[in-house]
């Protein structure tokens, strides 16, 4: 598969980009992710040394086949080191400094790997882990010096030798480690409504702007695949490359993956609910949207009651990508008016006759013979307009009116409002919509499923982008 674009932190790799060697310190309990995303630096240098106190060359190759352009004798079993160097003449300084304190044989074996670089290039050296490395070797001399002195003399190798090194330890916890390296970043896979979430976290990044100290991750098909905040993501919905598909009996979303996994659209006659986290603000158009395109591409109709958010730049968007020159023939909008010069009682009593309108709507279009219709509607505005005592019943009765008539429903709900109790259990599908650090994040109880976020990949031929749902795994 290669290098995957864009999978590391930017601010990573500009610390190992730098002028001078830099030393990373990886935290983490058993199977967050470290060794991956060690080997995936590793796989974009040229000097790549892997040691290891756990898997031959062959058992890593096996598990990481991604990786061979490490060559075999890169990676090292740091347990049965015992070598004898001869003839050293550079730096000699901190070769003194190696023969007076006596450091075990593998500090000697970083030392001399940075030394026999072709051309002086930087090499980068990944210890895994550090602590069981140091358990094996422990000389007797190391008792009797002061704690921490392998370490001191590992991070000051790196600056004067100019390597990246890159320490992993199987443990969250605080050490002389830390005050000593450049940088700290620590994993974790954490339980998320009884789903797995993965986190990176920067502790530290000495000499570089931190602009993002968090980033979900995921390890899909045995990758460490860090996910880009995207601030404002409904904003580059206009970029978004929608193939436009027509089935006789479901409604395509526009998003390859997420038809996927619905099993190939929404059915007709189903109702379909999104529950909407706090903080989204417009984000999620990015997922309705393509589903409202995929629609009137198709030459069918859309009729749609929007969240107050909604607004006329959304609208703009949406002439701007599709093809349909008459698109408002085919898209139409129960707008809200404002409530800035009404009070709440005027706003409901001009309002009242919203379902009753949508319902004349439904026999229009039955009547010219354009079906199946995609009905979305914002459950914050109806709630608005009839309170939640009255919505339900006039809800049951719109449904009683359009049940013969094929279309789709698709109800937005905010997490915090109460009408979510009464329509969920009715839901054909039920999916929840939340935000981390930027990123947009989707996963369903109905069919239940994992954490997925929603990525946008560039696709450099048309110069535009591809919707892609990413498993976090």
């Amino acid at each position: 598969m290669g290098i995957l674009k864009n999978s590391i932190p930017d601010e990573i790799l500009k610390a190992f980009d730098q002028k001078y060697g830099f030393s990373l310190l990886i935290k983490g309990d058993a199977g967050t992710g470290k060794t991956t995303f060690a080997l995936e630096i590793l796989a974009r240098k040229q000097n790549a040394f892997y040691i290891s106190s756990r898997v031959t060359p062959m058992s890593l190759y096996n598990q990481f086949p991604w990786i061979r352009n490490i060559p075999k004798e890169n990676i090292i079993d740091g347990t049965q080191i015992d070598l004898q160097y001869t003839g050293i003449t550079k730096k000699e300084a901190i070769l003194n400094a190696v023969r007076f304190r006596n450091i075990p044989d593998f500090i000697k074996l970083i030392y001399h790997k940075a030394e026999e670089s072709k051309n002086g290039e930087k090499i980068t050296i990944v210890v895994d882990s550090w602590d069981a490395i140091l358990g094996a070797i422990v000389q007797e001399w190391e008792k009797k010096n002061l704690p921490g002195s392998n370490e001191t003399i590992l991070a000051e190798l790196t600056r004067q030798l100019n390597i990246n090194l890159i320490l992993i330890v199987e443990t969250n916890e605080k050490s002389f480690l830390d005050y000593i390296v450049d940088g700290i970043i620590t994993m974790e896979k954490i339980e998320f409504n009884s789903r797995r979430m993965r986190i990176l976290t920067i502790e530290k990044l000495r000499g570089i702007t931190i602009k993002n100290f968090k980033y979900l991750f995921t390890l899909k098909d045995g990758r460490f695949h860090c996910f880009t905040p995207e601030y404002r993501i409904f904003k580059l919905i206009d970029k978004i490359k929608i193939q436009p598909k027509s089935l006789k009996d479901k409604l395509n979303t526009g998003i390859k993956d997420f038809d996927e996994l619905i099993g190939g659209g929404f059915p007709l006659g189903s109702k379909n609910i999104f529950i909407l986290g706090e903080n989204i603000g417009k984000d999620y158009l990015i997922l309705l949207n393509p589903l409202i395109i995929n629609q009137i591409e198709n030459y069918k109709p859309v009729i749609h009651i929007p969240s107050f958010e909604y607004n006329s730049s959304n609208i703009n968007i949406l002439t701007k990508i599709t093809k349909n020159p008459k698109i408002f023939d085919y898209y139409k909008i129960f707008e809200k008016n404002s409530l800035d010069d009404q009070s709440p009682n005027e706003y409901k009593k001009q309002e009242s006759d919203l379902i009753s309108n949508v319902k004349q709507y439904f026999q229009l279009c039955k009547k010219d013979e354009k079906t199946p219709i995609l009905f979305i509607y914002s459950i914050d505005i109806l709630e608005t307009i009839y309170g939640h005592d009255l919505l339900y019943k006039n809800l049951v009765n719109l449904w009683n009116d359009i049940k013969d008539i094929p279309h789709v429903e698709i109800i937005i709900i905010k997490c915090y409002q109460k009408s979510s109790i009464e329509l969920t259990y009715l839901a054909e599908y039920l999916f929840n919509i939340l935000k981390f650090q930027d990123n947009l994040v989707l996963y369903g109880n109905i069919p239940n499923t994992g954490l997925f976020c929603v990525e946008l990949e560039d696709l450099e031929k048309t110069k535009t982008k591809k919707l892609k749902l990413t498993p976090i795994l």
